[in-house]
């Protein structure tokens, strides 16, 4: 819980001048004014002293009283050093039980056997030794006055090693031959490159080379993750040019908001069909009647004549 409140507040273990933690013992160490303020030792260095061997506090301007001895003279905030330990042992704790952990889930998932062991994971390797090991055969085998003094890193953590030379294995294949003809047996060592097959032959460092295909991949990389976004944006484009020319929805319920461009032609078309019909059918409309009243006109009329040829035969 401290550790955790002390994460959250950095600066109650700060110096409130300079902004350095404080430590246990040095020149960052807490010394306590008189007026109450505690300063690192750094800081308290310099601050200008007055007659009489006073310091002014940088916070409430009391003077402090160092003495013929001072600074160094000035008590110790034993309360914040013990708080200082209590943090700093918790926090290493929590790194060595973080740590522990990484390095057996790493030996777990890289399957390195342990060289002492074979049926153990490796979860270590001895830069000394230089040795896979395993948590127990580590501090069996290291438990000694002078083995104790190796340096031991997480096998995550394992310096990288070249690969054996083909034609002298007890040497390592540091260089890369850049002959075309030399392509598939491009490894070699020092005696090779010197002395071997490969004398005078153009040539260059494996770690620069791998460094220069690095670089070309990632090159290639963001190629690919370019030409990736313009196929994506093309096709988002395509999409909503699909959707213009077909529309949204494509029930009968269909609102003009969506639909797309052919939708709308068609639309047209339909309606001035549908205009040309209904004027047809006003003008057919229309044509029946003038025929009608036309036929009726001289229907009347004929009956009109024939009634008065009717009555002049009767005179007759």
């Amino acid at each position: 819980h401290f550790l955790a409140m002390a994460d959250e507040q950095p600066d109650m273990l700060e110096c409130g001048v300079c902004e350095d933690h404080f430590t246990v013992e040095g020149e960052k160490i807490p010394r306590l004014l008189q007026c109450g303020h505690t300063l690192c030792q750094s800081c308290l260095f310099r601050l200008p002293v007055g007659r009489g061997n006073k310091l002014c506090c940088p916070f409430d301007r009391q003077v402090t009283e160092v003495g013929a001895n001072g600074v160094s003279a000035l008590p110790k905030n034993y309360a914040l050093l013990e708080l200082l330990e209590r943090y700093e042992t918790e926090r290493r704790k929590k790194r060595e039980d973080e740590m522990a952990g990484h390095v057996v889930m790493t030996g777990l998932l890289l399957s390195v056997p342990c060289d002492e062991d074979p049926s153990h994971s490796a979860s270590l390797y001895c830069l000394t030794c230089m040795t896979n090991l395993c948590e127990s055969c580590s501090q069996s085998t290291h438990s000694g006055r002078t083995l104790t003094r190796h340096r031991r890193v997480s096998i995550h953590d394992k310096p990288r090693q070249h690969p054996q030379c083909l034609e002298h294995p007890s040497h390592p294949a540091e260089f890369v031959c850049l002959e075309p003809q030399c392509h598939s047996h491009c490894l070699m060592c020092i005696v090779c490159k010197d002395y071997g097959k490969h004398t005078g032959h153009r040539h260059n460092l494996v770690t620069a080379e791998v460094e220069k295909a690095k670089t070309s991949l990632l090159g290639a990389l963001q190629q690919v993750q370019t030409f990736n976004r313009d196929v994506q944006a093309a096709t988002e484009r395509i999409t909503e040019v699909i959707q213009a020319v077909r529309g949204l929805g494509s029930g009968a319920n269909t609102n003009d908001s969506q639909r797309g461009t052919a939708e709308e032609a068609c639309q047209r078309v339909r309606n001035h069909f549908a205009q040309m019909r209904d004027a047809l059918a006003r003008q057919e409309e229309t044509g029946l009647q003038l025929v009608s009243q036309y036929a009726d006109d001289r229907l009347r009329l004929f009956h009109e004549q024939q009634s008065e040829l009717v009555a002049l035969d009767s005179q007759v």
